[in-house]
């Protein structure tokens, strides 16, 4: 038996994307896309091993949080 899928996203007169809509993962995306070297350098870049992370990205609410009172002020 072949099996098959699809899905179709309905918008009139551009009021969704499917990124907006979470139907396609802009992140994800990119790295299907990417090469292995591509891949290599961005993980570099992040400075976290992505097997450390547990599907997870580091948090940074305290920065974030700071960041914000000093906006405030």
């Amino acid at each position: 038996m072949v099996g098959f899928g699809g899905r179709m996203v309905y918008s009139v007169g551009g009021e969704r994307c499917v990124v907006c809509s979470v139907v396609l993962d802009q992140t994800a995306l990119d790295r299907a896309f990417s090469t292995e070297l591509q891949r290599a350098e961005t993980d570099g870049i992040y400075g976290v091993p992505r097997s450390d992370l547990a599907g997870a990205g580091p948090a940074v609410v305290s920065l974030n949080g700071t960041l914000a009172s000093l906006v405030v002020t």
